[in-house]
């Protein structure tokens, strides 16, 4: 799609009713930002630069010039531009089963003692009365017994517990070691990486770890660098093809202004001969007028 070519209001940033003296502030402005580009551009295309801001000055400071640049813009087609989450630490769940085990084992070991007092108080209420006094020794002997038997099932169901609870805590010491292990391990193999890939051997995994970090700082700073360069580049670049397209616009903007000049120029040519031609007209139709005057007045002069 063609790009719309700017105008001189646009060059000089400035809007079509804008007054002489907003238009000279312009070109200041206009002329002062164009030397701070001066470093990206070539010494050619600066000075074409300032003679096409100083051609939109000298072409729209001029009423004369002005009208009749403002008439072409307003004889144009108008156009329509386009518009890490850090880790946390783990329970150790061998030590939490240990733990909960441990507290089953005594709540067994209480539930075993409420079932002998509740068993207790029970037959003591059963032998009340009237039959305390026959079987008054054999109840005795009875309530002996089964308070005997749930003492001694609790303390098994204890013990129970209890070897489970170190079974569990034997088997975190062994996971504690295999871990210890396989952590020795795994620095082993990340020293190892680390020497296969750079070519030095850190002395741990912790040293090897801050290597690889500070190797991705520099190589993050390199690609950074990189971009940035390559923004420059772009931009520069970018720079220059806006200047060369602005240099090729004006350059059609001064051929037109100079046609129009040229055109201006015949008609006030053409309008000077008409104005003599005319008065040369009126010159000679008086002159005629006068010679009639007086070639009537000796004929009735004749006549007398």
């Amino acid at each position: 799609m063609a790009t719309r070519k700017k105008t001189l209001y646009e060059i000089l940033s400035v809007a079509p009713h804008a007054s002489v003296q907003d238009i000279e502030q312009a070109h200041a402005r206009t002329a002062s930002l164009m030397a701070s580009k001066k470093a990206h551009i070539s010494q050619e295309d600066y000075a074409f630069n300032l003679k096409i801001i100083d051609m939109a000055l000298r072409t729209l400071a001029d009423p004369m010039s002005r009208a009749a640049y403002d008439a072409k813009l307003s004889s144009a087609e108008p156009v329509n531009p386009a518009q890490a989450l850090a880790l946390l630490p783990q329970p150790n769940v061998a030590d939490m089963r240990a733990d909960v085990m441990a507290m089953r084992a005594d709540a067994l070991s209480l539930r075993a003692d409420a079932l002998a007092l509740r068993s207790g108080t029970e037959l003591s209420t059963t032998t009340a009365g009237g039959f305390q006094q026959a079987v008054g020794k054999g109840v005795s002997d009875t309530f002996f017994l089964l308070k005997r038997a749930a003492v001694i099932i609790g303390v098994v169901l204890a013990i129970g517990m209890v070897v489970q609870v170190v079974f569990l805590l034997f088997a975190s010491g062994r996971s504690k070691s295999s871990a210890t292990m396989e952590n020795a391990a795994s620095e082993k193999v990340k020293i190892q990486e680390y020497y296969q890939t750079y070519g030095t051997r850190p002395s741990s995994k912790a040293e090897a770890e801050l290597l690889e970090a500070d190797a991705r700082r520099q190589e993050n700073e390199r690609r950074v660098a990189a971009e940035e360069q390559k923004r420059v580049a772009d931009e520069n670049k970018r720079v220059d093809e806006e200047s060369r397209r602005i240099g090729r616009d004006a350059t059609r903007e001064m051929q037109d202004l100079e046609r129009q000049n040229e055109q201006q120029k015949k008609m006030e040519q053409v309008y000077e001969k008409q104005k003599k031609e005319e008065a040369q007209r009126r010159a000679d139709q008086a002159e005629q007028y006068r010679i009639e005057a007086e070639k009537q007045k000796w004929q009735e002069v004749l006549r007398r």
